[in-house]
């Protein structure tokens, strides 16, 4: 299912975090791990268009942590969505405006939009330069993250979040409320938070909370597979070619490197779970980041000369 490539956040990120074009090391955790954060709020009014949004009226989006999820708009999707989850519970996010946006066409707006923008260049010049001396000093070898663009998003305004349990893993007394059976997304929208009612014959739903604003609920990360490669003639450099920083260091006299760059397909997110280990090394990612920060004092050093 298409849905799987996006990844779901249980309380929704702020859209200002997250916008097109965007670079991480930790799309669960986006806000974390120094990301790059593209400027492409205006994306829709640009041309030639490089992004599609569609409008999704009394939306809703039904994942299962690190197995499934289900972006879409009515309550027949919903209904068919429940039966396949064969009573496993489920976390349920509905509003009554939302919307999913995409880039149109993910790998030209790496090489026509992100490379040639100074502060993405940047971000990436400095990252792989340190792994590019790491790989020559032989240094940390088993510490390389990966690298995420952010190529599209799904957006609910004013969410309300609910839990739902199949009714016989489910022992919360159910409330008798007036809701048809089965319950409407539009009626969701009316239940009082701990009120439960039943969605269809076999789940129930009971109402959590309500989080306001426009927030990303769930978005597509695609890998940036980066290649360092050695190359003395700059005059034939290609455009998703950025040069790294020569390796000038008492263990290492290399020549001039670069990293050859490119977009991965889609790939599923639901279930890949390598973003949740990032954090088991913390003096790796201390002591990366503090090789990245040096090298960008001497990006910053040669543009000012």
């Amino acid at each position: 299912m298409e849905e799987t490539t996006y990844f779901c956040y249980t309380e929704g990120v702020d859209a200002q975090w997250l916008q097109l074009g965007s670079l991480a090391f930790d799309y669960a955790n986006p806000r974390t791990r120094e990301p790059y954060v593209h400027s492409s709020e205006k994306i829709l009014q640009e041309t030639p268009l490089r992004a599609s949004a569609d409008q999704r009226p009394t939306c809703y989006l039904a994942y299962e942590r690190g197995k499934s999820s289900n972006l879409g708009g009515g309550l027949k999707s919903l209904l068919e969505f429940d039966h396949s989850r064969a009573g496993r519970s489920y976390s349920l996010v509905v509003g009554k405006d939302g919307s999913k946006v995409e880039l149109n066409s993910p790998e030209n707006y790496f090489m026509e939009v992100i490379l040639p923008d100074a502060k993405a260049n940047r971000w990436l010049r400095s990252h792989l330069s340190v792994f590019s001396r790491w790989d020559a000093l032989k240094r940390r070898m088993d510490f390389r993250p990966k690298i995420w663009m952010l190529t599209g998003i799904y957006l609910i305004t004013d969410a309300f979040y609910y839990t739902v349990r199949s009714r016989e893993s489910s022992n919360a007394t159910k409330v008798d409320i007036q809701i048809p059976e089965p319950t409407g997304l539009a009626e969701l929208l009316d239940l009082k938070v701990n009120v439960h009612a039943q969605l269809s014959s076999n789940s129930v739903v009971t109402a959590s909370g309500q989080i306001l604003g426009k927030r990303v609920w769930a978005a597509q990360w695609q890998q940036v597979d980066a290649r360092i490669i050695k190359d003395e003639d700059w005059k034939t450099a290609a455009p998703n070619r950025l040069r790294l920083l020569p390796l000038r260091t008492q263990a290492v006299k290399s020549g001039p490197e670069e990293a050859e760059l490119n977009i991965r397909k889609k790939q599923n997110l639901m279930d890949n779970h390598e973003s949740e280990s990032l954090g088991e090394d913390a003096d790796a990612w201390q002591e990366f980041e503090q090789a990245t920060r040096q090298i960008e004092k001497q990006l910053d050093g040669l543009a000012s000369s």
